[in-house]
């Protein structure tokens, strides 16, 4: 018999929620994607822009770990296995869409950069951001995801390489190109590591 009739603790830690998953408590599984379900949305809608896509991507991210929850091996890291999951989902599901584009089965859809930034934002902000974002959108997959999770999400190259399973220096050419493109399309970019 699952967990699932037991009550909730009030705000569990990640440690007690991973470890109640991992008995298959049914409200473990619901406070998980409650928990998570922003972060794992915006990490897909900026690393893959097109909407109905990034609904998937957020749905498999969640069978995926609740599926392979038995897996975590550091209950209190579990924020950054999700992420990582979040953003290997994204990138498979990026490469495969653009692969059925290519073969012309699916249709462009744009996305509505406007939800990543904040409502209370300056307008001229706001501008600048969208500006950006759509530049973004014009990048390689495998130069915008690391140039994203630097620069947007503030990791650090040895977090990037986790996240994406990619070695630092390819992480760190990646991110050089990317500000290179972005330099060209008018946006300068800071270099420090």
């Amino acid at each position: 018999m699952t967990g699932a009739k037991a009550p909730a603790p009030e705000a569990p830690d990640d440690t007690t929620l991973v470890r109640a998953a991992m008995a298959g408590a049914t409200w473990a599984h619901e406070e998980i994607y409650r928990r998570y379900v922003d972060m794992v949305y915006a990490t897909t809608l900026k690393l893959c822009p097109w909407t109905a896509e990034v609904d998937d991507i957020v749905q498999e991210v969640f069978v995926t770990v609740i599926e392979n929850i038995d897996r975590v091996r550091e209950p209190e890291r579990f924020p950054g296995w999700i992420k990582t999951t979040a953003v290997r989902c994204a990138l498979g599901g990026a490469k495969r869409l653009q692969l059925r584009r290519r073969l012309g089965l699916v249709p462009a859809a744009e996305v509505d950069y406007s939800v990543l930034i904040s409502p209370v934002a300056p307008p001229e902000e706001r501008a600048d951001l969208l500006r950006l974002l759509e530049a973004l959108k014009t990048l390689p997959m495998d130069l915008r995801v690391p140039w994203s999770l630097k620069r947007i999400d503030h990791h650090t190259i040895e977090e990037i390489a986790e996240l994406t399973g990619q070695s630092r220096s390819t992480v760190k050419r990646r991110i050089a190109r990317a500000e290179s493109e972005l330099a060209q399309r008018g946006f300068g970019g800071s270099r420090e590591e």
